[in-house]
C-alpha cells in the first residue's frame, strides 16, 4: 500500500466532484491530510482520464494529452491542474506531473509550511468576490506598473557612416520613438554622437577618423529644425527634456566602447575642441539617467572593437571577441551599478541592468531583407556588402563606404549576453525593420518590472497591510499559487517571496528576484492581491 498526501483543499475538491457540493476554500492554515491507497497516483489518474492511464507506453508522447508515461511503462497522472492539483510549493504540469515551483515557495508562518496551490474561484464571504471564503478574502487583480526605459543610442561618426546616420535621423521618430510613445512607456532617448550637419562633410571642424558625419534629430523627439541639405544652417544643440537629451561624443571606428564609456562623466564636446559649441552636457551623458530606469543601448557602427592606442582605447581589454564583450560589462557596470547593475566576479551574468543592441557590419541572413538575429543565434563572423553580398571582412578604411568593414563580433557577443538583437548596417534602406524590432523589445521589456501597484480594497473594506496575500495565477491555467512575504528585499531568498515598497505606506508590491525569474517567463500570468486574510510569511533565518 501507498501512501500520498494531498493537501485538504485537494481532498475537498474531490469530494466536491464527487458529490456535488458548494465548495468554499479556506485562505488561512490548510493542513495535509494523508490519503491510502493501494494504487498511489493511478487511482487519481483513473479518476481523471479513466482507461487511457492503462496504455502501454515507452515515452510522454505514447500518451494522450495531460498524462506522462510512468516508471512502470503504464500512463499516468498525478494532477489536471484543475480537478486535482498539487501541494506543497509544486505546480501541475501540462503532462500532469506534480513539480517543484522554482523561485515561489518555501516555509510559511500560519501554514503548512509550503506554499498552498488552491483551485479556481472560492467567493470570498461578504461580497461574492474570488479569494478565501473564512476570513472574507477578496481578490483583486494587481496592475503591473512599467519599468522607465533610458534608451542611449550611440553612433559612430567616421567617414564610412553617411547613410546609417541618414537612416538614423529619418527613422528614429516614426518608426522608433512614436511606437514607444504610443505604448504609453515612460522612456527618453539620449544620443551620444557628434552633433551637426550630417550633410556637411567634416562639418564644425570634424575629420574622417571620428568626426567626419555628424548627427541632428529632428521633433518630435528633439525641438530642433535639423538641416536637410549642406548649406541649410544649424541650429545649436539642445535637450527636450524630458524625452530627448544629446551629448556631443565624437566616436571614431573602433573605439565605440571606450569613448562611451569616457564620454559617461566627462562635459560635451568630448574629445574635440570646437568653436562655437555651448556645453549642455557638463557633467557627461550621465546626468540624463535614472537610477530606477532600465537601460537600453542601441550601438551602430560598421566596424569593431579594439585595444589599440591609436584608436584611443590602450589599456582595455575590449577585443573584438567574447572576452572583450565581458570585459566592457565589467567596466561598464563597475563604473556605475546604480544604473546598470552591480558586477560580481562570482556571478557576472546575474543583476545586468541593461540591453545592448547592435547594429554593425555583420552579414544579413538574407540578401534583400534580412532579419534580426536574436541572442540564441551564433555570432556571424562574415561582413554585409550594400548589393546584399555576405564576404570575408576587408578589415580595412579602403572598403567601399556601403559595405562593412568589420563584423563587430565584440559588439554582437554583447547583444547576445544580454539577450539583445542584431543587424547588418548596410541595409540602411531597412532600418524601419530594426527600429520597429528594438522598439517592440522595449515595450516588452518594460512590462517585466515585477512590480505591481496595490488595487483599491473592495468597497466597505478598509485596506490593513497585515492581511494582504499575494496570488500568482499561471498563464497556462495551471493552480494559482499563493507567494509568501518577506520584510525587505534583503530577506529574499533562493525560495522568493515578496514585499513591499515601504513597509509604512506600501503603494506596490515587488517580487523577490527568484520569483521575479518565475513570473517574467510567464507573460500570460497574473498577479492579484488578496484582501482579508493574515499576511502569510516566509520564514526568514
Amino acid at each position: 500500500m501507498k501512501t500520498t498526501k494531498y493537501p485538504r483543499a485537494r481532498v475537498g475538491v474531490l469530494l466536491a466532484v464527487v458529490c456535488g457540493c458548494t465548495l468554499v476554500l479556506h485562505c488561512g492554515s490548510v493542513p495535509e491530510v494523508l490519503v491510502e491507497s493501494d494504487d498511489g497516483f493511478d487511482g487519481v489518474c483513473h479518476s481523471l482520464y479513466g482507461a487511457a492511464c492503462d496504455k502501454s507506453c515507452g515515452r510522454d508522447a505514447d500518451c494522450s494529452s495531460g498524462l506522462h508515461c510512468g516508471s512502470d511503462g503504464t500512463c499516468t497522472a498525478e494532477c489536471d491542474g484543475d480537478t486535482v492539483t498539487c501541494g506543497g510549493s509544486e505546480m501541475c504540469t501540462e503532462r500532469g506531473r506534480c513539480e517543484p515551483t522554482p523561485g515561489v515557495g518555501g516555509s510559511g508562518s500560519g501554514g503548512t509550511g509550503s506554499i498552498i496551490m488552491t483551485t479556481g474561484s472560492s467567493g470570498a464571504a461578504g461580497d461574492g468576490g474570488e479569494g478565501g471564503g473564512e476570513c472574507g478574502a477578496v481578490y483583486e487583480e494587481a496592475t503591473e506598473v512599467k519599468r522607465p526605459m533610458d534608451i542611449v543610442v550611440v553612433i559612430d561618426n567616421s567617414a564610412s557612416m553617411e547613410g546609417e546616420i541618414v537612416a538614423v535621423q529619418e527613422r528614429i521618430n516614426s518608426e522608433f520613438a512614436d511606437i514607444i510613445d504610443n505604448s504609453g512607456i515612460d522612456y527618453r532617448v539620449i544620443m551620444v554622437s557628434r552633433y551637426g550637419n550630417v550633410f556637411d562633410e567634416n562639418f564644425d571642424g570634424g575629420g574622417p577618423f571620428d568626426s567626419a558625419f555628424s548627427v541632428c534629430i529632428g521633433s518630435p523627439l528633439s525641438s530642433l529644425e535639423c538641416p536637410a541639405a549642406e548649406d541649410d544652417p544649424t541650429p545649436p544643440v539642445a535637450h527636450n527634456p524630458p524625452i530627448f537629451y544629446h551629448h556631443s561624443t565624437d566616436i571614431g571606428s573602433r573605439n565605440l566602447w571606450c569613448r562611451l564609456l569616457d564620454a559617461y562623466d566627462t562635459s560635451d564636446p568630448y574629445p574635440n575642441e570646437r568653436d562655437d559649441f555651448e556645453p549642455i552636457a557638463e557633467q557627461g551623458w550621465q546626468e540624463f539617467l535614472r537610477p530606477e530606469a532600465f537601460k537600453v543601448f542601441i550601438a551602430i557602427t560598421d566596424d569593431s572593437p579594439t585595444t589599440s592606442g591609436d584608436a584611443s582605447c590602450a589599456g582595455t581589454n575590449f577585443s573584438d571577441d567574447l572576452d572583450g564583450a565581458r570585459a566592457f560589462d565589467e567596466a561598464l557596470r563597475t563604473l556605475a551599478p546604480e544604473h546598470f547593475g552591480a558586477f560580481d566576479d562570482d556571478a557576472p551574468d546575474e543583476g545586468r541592468n541593461y540591453s545592448w543592441y547592435s547594429i554593425v557590419g555583420m552579414a544579413g541572413n538574407d540578401p534583400e531583407s534580412p532579419t534580426p538575429l536574436g541572442p540564441d543565434e551564433p555570432v556571424e563572423t562574415l561582413c554585409c556588402q550594400g548589393d546584399g553580398d555576405a564576404v570575408d571582412c576587408p578589415r580595412s578604411n579602403n572598403a567601399p563606404l556601403s559595405d562593412g568593414v568589420r563584423a563587430g563580433e565584440g559588439y554582437q557577443e554583447l547583444s547576445r549576453l544580454t539577450g539583445a538583437l542584431r543587424y547588418p548596417s548596410c541595409y540602411n534602406d531597412n532600418f524601419d525593420d530594426v527600429f520597429n524590432a528594438i522598439a517592440e523589445g522595449v515595450i516588452e521589456g518594460a512590462k517585466l518590472s515585477c512590480e505591481w501597484a496595490i488595487p483599491d480594497p473592495p468597497r466597505g473594506e478598509v485596506f490593513d497591510k497585515n492581511k494582504v496575500n499575494v496570488e500568482y495565477r499561471p498563464g497556462g491555467g495551471s493552480t494559482p499559487v499563493t507567494i509568501l512575504k518577506v520584510p525587505t528585499l534583503e530577506d529574499c531568498g533562493d525560495s522568493g517571496g515578496w514585499y513591499y515598497d515601504n513597509e509604512d505606506d506600501p503603494t506596490l508590491v515587488l517580487a523577490c528576484p527568484a520569483t521575479c525569474d518565475v513570473l517574467t517567463a510567464d507573460p500570460a500570468g497574473q498577479i492579484g492581491v488578496l484582501f482579508g486574510c493574515e499576511t502569510r510569511y516566509e520564514e526568514v533565518h
